[in-house]
């Protein structure tokens, strides 16, 4: 190689380099990007799960509590009816 041509080889196998990395960085840019959309997919349908599940419990929350009520109500009418036996018992 003559000396003119040395720093022409060395140019030339600096820009490969130098391009090589940056496609590689290219590369690991886009999939980084990928893993960002696809975690951050998986996060809103998670979101989506959990705010489903809570609206869940929250319409199975209002069914239980009607039916407590209704059990209460239940409930405190036969007391009412039991203390009124029992005060016709006594009363004889």
């Amino acid at each position: 190689m003559s000396k003119e041509s040395i720093p022409q080889h060395n140019a030339h196998v600096l820009e490969e380099e130098r391009k090589g990395i940056a496609d590689s960085l290219a590369e690991q840019d886009t999939i980084r990007r990928c893993d960002a959309e696809s975690s951050a997919a998986e996060l809103k349908h998670e979101e989506e799960v959990q705010a489903k599940r809570l609206e869940y419990l929250h319409e199975q929350g209002k069914h239980d509590a009607k039916d407590l009520k209704h059990d209460a109500e239940h409930n405190a009418k036969n007391l009412k009816d039991a203390a009124k036996a029992n005060a016709e018992r006594l009363k004889l």
